[in-house]
């Protein structure tokens, strides 16, 4: 561990506090869970390089699919992996409850289907477009990794209702914003 480290995993953590704030409508403790599972995993980090994310599949975070919760991944112990994983699904129940959050996940998704990119900048109106429409074809983005599925647009359509007007934009400041 090195105290390069430690001020990684703090500016992971104002970051993504700031970042996800505008989405949240039910804070049910998986903030405050994720970043004391931050601060308690960064000493172990052996790697060098250690931001995760709030999105539990986020290649940076150590439940993310590069890593697979594996402790030898980032030198974090079994007790502390075993806990990564365990996040993946506590992140997804957050999501069912802020479904602002759910539709900005999404458009990760559809990002990283399209140009491996975390999040579709200054297009976010074309895929809000799209689903208003009904999800007609074309797509306005190349879903490489297949992620339009029956299930992926019953997903979005739901979180969409539950959200209310308005659409989840990336800002320049690198923060979320619903308008």
């Amino acid at each position: 561990m090195t105290k390069d480290v430690i001020e990684q995993a703090e500016a992971s953590i104002l970051r993504e506090r700031a970042q996800w704030s505008p989405l949240i409508n039910i804070d049910d403790g998986t903030p405050a869970l994720w970043e004391d599972l931050v601060l308690r995993s960064a000493p172990h980090v052996t790697m060098g390089f250690f931001m995760p994310r709030w999105e539990s599949n986020s290649a940076f975070t150590p439940s993310g699919i590069p890593f697979k919760g594996q402790p030898d991944i980032n030198g974090l112990t079994e007790d502390l992996a075993a806990e990564w994983r365990a996040y993946a699904g506590r992140w997804e129940r957050f999501l069912e409850q802020n479904p602002k959050a759910r539709i900005a996940t999404m458009m990760s998704d559809v990002s990283e289907s399209h140009y491996a990119c975390s999040f579709p900048y200054g297009c976010e109106h074309l895929v809000r477009d799209w689903a208003l429409a009904g999800f007609p074809e074309p797509k306005p983005f190349d879903d490489a990794h297949r992620i339009v599925t029956d299930a992926w647009r019953e997903r979005l359509i739901d979180a969409m209702e539950r959200a209310g007007p308005g659409w989840v934009f990336y800002r320049d400041d690198g923060n979320y914003e619903w308008r």
